[in-house]
């Protein structure tokens, strides 16, 4: 089985399957691309037996390359575009990476590239878009063959390679779109563009799978491009990550949602308060996802009829959950990875049986909606208590004039270690009248000592804040 050969079933040519920076792709021009990109595979003899690695913001060629790379059987990993220097070197180490993919100028040109080949992506469109190709065969995977690397990153933004077969890939693409109910005259608008696992990652999959359209911008678009893309092109599913979420919170745009069938944000949990923004801004219920590259992607899911705030849905089709006395929740789906490539000490820590410990805490409500309680690698103990930032989180996003807040831990002057809280404000705040609020709703070891102004909150690519590394004890 190859998902490579999905895209030979018949479909009009003149189909529009792809926007790449306002440039539409016709499904007719992109399965050329794939086939002349197969041919480059062929007359550069990277075979099945590669690791290929794309580090490129180019829109449409992504998938092209993943999907040529498919075709051909080589392993292929795009990770995100803002991975430091040392992360890229890292993962080409690990995963012994001989082909990298890049942008001219890109960051494989500063990296120590012994015995990698780089392909520069500008040079190969021209060659592609000039040596038309025919044939293609497509290779056969075996069951626990790796067709694609997932990227993953803990808190501390340190990625991990998750190898999927095949069969995972193909069959976590049927239930993904099955279970968001897309059809092939749909229209999916994901920002930013990052990495296999979100914005790339669901475009492609359920573009492929069910024949849709898809949406893909670079990184960090301005408001003023959203608003442009959403009104031209109208699109039916609109996925955003918390940074994304965030900004339409503080300025307001200019777009109508009416037609969207699900705006879903996909990446990390979300506050009560900024999905009450959003309603109250778009009229529009912005639904939560969560899920983990370890698990082929997401596995709970939530629509409009079985909405609640506050909550990350029910397990998708398929998926089992379970959790344990401590509160850490344990997922197995159909598409469980079975291990991190090269880390054997990681992976029993992990990997269970085909069960997989997401370091979550969780717990199902009484009308069986999964609530997300914190990440294990994220609770730290103060004066013998454990502290849960997110909760704490949540409680300051509810008072007026904050719109961003990191938990944190710190010492004071005799070395002991104090709760404070990173705060980005809109207007001006009085912490006494802060202090006297959350007394109100939370324990008082909750509150933090320390209150710091900040101008921004750090975070990864893909919208989660960057946290301090605790080590804990399971």
């Amino acid at each position: 089985m190859n998902f490579c050969e999905v895209l030979y079933n018949n479909t009009p040519d003149d189909k529009i399957v792809f926007y790449s920076n306002d440039e539409p792709i016709s499904y007719g021009k992109f399965k050329q691309l794939v086939k002349n990109f197969y041919k480059y595979l062929k007359d550069n003899k990277i075979t099945s037996n590669d690791f290929a690695m794309i580090l490129a913001s180019d829109s449409y060629m992504v998938p092209v390359i993943i999907m040529s790379c498919f075709a051909m059987g080589t392993k292929t990993y795009c990770p995100s575009p803002s991975f430091s220097e040392q992360n890229i070197q890292g993962l080409i180490n690990k995963g012994n990476f001989k082909h990298i993919f890049c942008d001219e100028g890109g960051l494989a040109k500063s990296v120590h590239l012994k015995n990698v080949k780089v392909h520069i992506i500008e040079d190969i469109k021209n060659y592609i878009e000039n040596n038309n190709n025919n044939e293609i065969n497509f290779h056969t995977f075996s069951d626990d063959e790796i067709a694609l690397f997932f990227n993953t990153t803990g808190s501390t933004g340190l990625p991990k390679l998750v190898p999927h077969s095949m069969n995972n890939v193909y069959e976590y693409a049927k239930v993904w779109a099955n279970a968001l109910e897309i059809e092939n005259n749909d229209v999916i608008f994901c920002i930013p563009k990052i990495c296999f696992n979100y914005g790339q990652g669901i475009s492609l999959l359920a573009n492929i799978f069910k024949k849709s359209t898809a949406i893909l911008l670079r990184n960090k678009p301005s408001p003023r491009k959203i608003e442009t893309v959403l009104n031209k092109y109208k699109p039916t599913y609109f996925f955003v990550v918390p940074q994304i979420a965030n900004m339409m919170c503080i300025r307001k745009l200019n777009i109508d949602l009416s037609g969207v069938k699900k705006f879903v944000s996909a990446s990390d949990f979300l506050p009560i308060s900024l999905t009450n923004r959003i309603e109250k801004l778009y009229n529009k219920k912005l639904l939560d996802l969560i899920g983990q590259a370890e698990l082929g992607g997401f596995y709970t899911i939530i629509d409009d009829e079985n909405y609640k705030k506050g909550t990350i849905g029910k397990p998708m089709s398929g998926v089992e959950i379970k959790i344990d006395d401590e509160g850490k929740l344990f997922v197995k789906t159909p598409t469980n990875a079975k291990e991190y490539y090269m880390d054997p000490d990681k992976s029993k820590e992990i990997f269970d049986n085909g069960w997989v410990m997401t370091r979550d805490r969780a717990h199902f409500d009484n009308d069986g909606y999964l609530v997300f309680d914190g990440r294990v690698d994220n609770m730290f103990k103060v004066n013998s208590n454990w502290i849960s930032p997110i909760e704490i989180e949540n409680v300051i996003l509810n008072y007026k004039g904050i719109d961003n807040v990191l938990i944190r831990p710190e010492n004071d002057e005799h070395d002991l270690p104090m709760l404070c809280a990173d705060i980005v404000v809109s207007e001006e705040i009085s912490l006494p009248n802060l202090r006297a609020y959350m007394r109100t709703v939370l324990e008082s070891y909750k509150i933090p000592k320390k209150f710091l102004v900040v101008e921004s909150i750090a975070t990864m690519y893909n919208g989660k804040k960057i946290r301090p590394v605790i080590k804990i004890d399971n």
